[in-house]
């Protein structure tokens, strides 16, 4: 047996356990937001500014 041989094998055997353990049901949401840095910049540039803190 080659290594290439056994490489496949075990994936096929992990393979079998993975489908053949039992099924757990899950529900699962996420939230993903993206901050724009130029976009937040330019807000506190206009704070500073109105502030009188530039």
């Amino acid at each position: 047996m080659t290594v290439g041989d056994r490489l496949n094998r075990d994936y096929f055997e992990d393979l079998q356990s993975t489908l053949s353990a039992p099924q757990t049901n899950s529900f699962s949401v996420r939230i993903l937001y993206y901050l724009d840095y130029l976009y937040l910049k330019k807000i506190f540039s206009r704070k500073h500014k109105r502030d009188g803190l530039s």
